[in-house]
């Protein structure tokens, strides 16, 4: 009860941030499939969305860090998906994704992708 009470007290902040993919974010919350085809329709998927969506990481992730792990995924699976070759980019520009298993598998798909 106590967790779910400081989870739902740093998501109301997290609302208070008028950034675009962290209100995306927060639409498709722990869903980031959803959030993946989210990020596809509503924004261009180039280089400097790819550094706007690092730089909400960065900032959601003083206040929840599933959130952060989920815009992070989500931004590679969309980028990705486009082209595989998009992974070094979104690496280089969210090294932290290193830190999550999720990301690391999806990371081991594209590498694979290029591979081939």
């Amino acid at each position: 009860m106590l967790k779910r009470y400081r989870r739902n007290r740093r998501l109301r902040r997290l609302k208070e941030i008028n950034n675009p993919v962290i209100i995306i974010a927060l639409t498709c919350l722990d869903r980031p499939t959803d959030l993946k085809d989210e990020f596809s329709l509503r924004q261009k998927l180039d280089l400097d969305n790819l550094h706007a969506h690092a730089e909400a990481a960065r900032m959601a992730e003083s206040f929840d860090r599933i959130v952060s792990n989920d815009i992070r995924l989500a931004t590679l699976r969309a980028f990705c998906t486009v082209d595989p070759v998009f992974v070094f980019q979104c690496l280089s520009a969210m090294p932290e994704m290193l830190t999550d298993q999720r990301a690391i598998r999806s990371l081991h798909t594209y590498f694979n992708r290029i591979g081939q």
